[in-house]
């Protein structure tokens, strides 16, 4: 069974950046996410995370990169 949220710890490693900068990204309102009803956990859904690794990183082919 697939996670369906994942705390902050677990998206800022899925992400690969810290939980500082998580936190500054959400602040920026760059990644959408969750806040339970009683306002104490924020959570984050694999979409959240992948609409946020789509936005913010290119992707490339190992051809496409220039060797220096």
């Amino acid at each position: 069974m697939n996670k369906i949220t994942y705390s902050e710890k677990e998206a800022a490693c899925a992400i690969g950046i810290s939980t500082r900068e998580l936190r500054r990204q959400r602040e920026a309102r760059n990644i959408t996410f969750l806040v339970k009803r009683d306002g104490k956990k924020i959570l984050y859904r694999p979409k959240d995370i992948e609409n946020y690794l789509r936005e913010h990183y290119a992707e490339y082919k190992s051809d496409q990169i220039r060797k220096q």
